[in-house]
């Protein structure tokens, strides 16, 4: 498996909803053999540079997520973690369309614990209403994904749920998950 660090200069195709940017896939996308883990220093890197004009579009108001970088804190890093569910999502929504298993993108962090994304997805039960909630704004942004996802990528489906669910409360730890099913 090819895994890759992703600078910040290239997260806006990972992370950006403007559905007129990428109407058909991007070629990175729809490969199993590949994972993206995404700091979140680059993340606030990547944010920090978008200009006011930017036709990127995140899953929260650039603005908002700036500010909230800016005054340092938990808010930012709960952003990040909904822009991570979503940025899955957005792939899912490829991936499923084209019947092909979704490339691996997922948070990083140095310094801490990091979790199987086995028993991080299985955390899954636990996030009463995040689901529906999850998949209305993705359809929203344009990206549908359409349940229920194939086995092939239920895992990460389950992953953007938690993550979704996690970035709803103030997080104050950061999440390291690694992908540990062949």
């Amino acid at each position: 498996m090819i895994i890759q660090y992703a600078p910040a200069n290239s997260l806006a195709c990972l992370f950006s909803y403007a559905k007129k940017c990428e109407e058909l896939p991007e070629p990175f996308r729809m490969q199993r053999s590949v994972s993206f883990r995404v700091l979140y220093d680059n993340y606030a890197d990547f944010v920090l540079s978008l200009p006011e004009d930017t036709m990127v579009e995140l899953a929260t108001s650039i603005p908002d997520i700036q500010r909230a970088i800016a005054q340092g804190g938990f808010l930012s890093y709960s952003f990040f973690l909904k822009d991570m569910a979503f940025a899955i999502m957005k792939e899912l929504h490829f991936a499923e369309r084209y019947k092909r298993l979704s490339t691996i993108i997922l948070p990083a962090a140095f310094g801490v614990e990091s979790t199987p994304i086995s028993a991080f997805a299985a955390k899954y039960n636990l996030t009463t209403g995040a689901e529906g909630s999850l998949l209305r704004a993705v359809r929203e942004k344009g990206f549908v994904v359409k349940t229920p996802v194939t086995s092939g990528n239920r895992i990460l489906y389950n992953t953007a749920v938690v993550l979704y669910f996690i970035s709803q409360n103030t997080v104050r730890t950061q999440i390291d998950l690694n992908y540990d099913i062949e």
